[in-house]
């Protein structure tokens, strides 16, 4: 007998409740404030609204930033918050020494894209082949121009 399970997304509000709850349980990727409730979502993070601003000066392409509550969900964005999340970002930060950098250098740096680009991949279900960049490449700034962007706002 064949066996078909078909994957039932969850509808918008139940993305939006569990993001909160998350939210609400997590700190602030950048300053480890309490109840971060936006989304840098091509980051795969969680920031409160003094950070969400500054992030919002870098520009999309470095990080799209969401209000959790506010704003509405797809499954793509919600994929992001899903497979990426503060640890794995500050962890990857930290092999960089990147972690006591200003956060327009970490977030602006090959370092982050990279981490963009892998979690780009693993959210779209595609190989990534692309070799992590040494310690000072990774440390470089990548600029606005060469920027890969992830259309992380389409929905499936």
């Amino acid at each position: 007998t064949w066996e078909y399970k078909i994957q039932m997304h969850p509808t918008p509000e139940q993305m939006k409740a569990s993001l909160v709850q998350v939210a609400s349980q997590s700190l602030c990727c950048d300053c480890n404030g309490v109840n971060p409730m936006n989304a840098s979502i091509n980051n795969g993070i969680f920031l409160c609204d003094v950070c969400a601003e500054v992030h919002k000066t870098f520009g999309d392409q470095f990080s799209f930033v969401r209000s959790i509550p506010n704003n509405d969900w797809n499954y793509i964005c919600y994929l992001y918050m899903e497979l990426g999340n503060n640890e794995n970002f500050r962890g990857f930060m930290e092999k960089y020494s990147l972690l006591a950098e200003p956060v327009a250098i970490r977030y602006t740096s090959r370092a982050a894209e990279y981490y963009r680009m892998r979690l780009y991949s693993l959210v779209q279900g595609t190989a990534f082949e692309l070799p992590e960049p040494d310690i000072v490449g990774g440390r470089m700034p990548l600029s606005k121009e060469v920027a890969k962007v992830g259309n992380v706002g389409e929905s499936h």
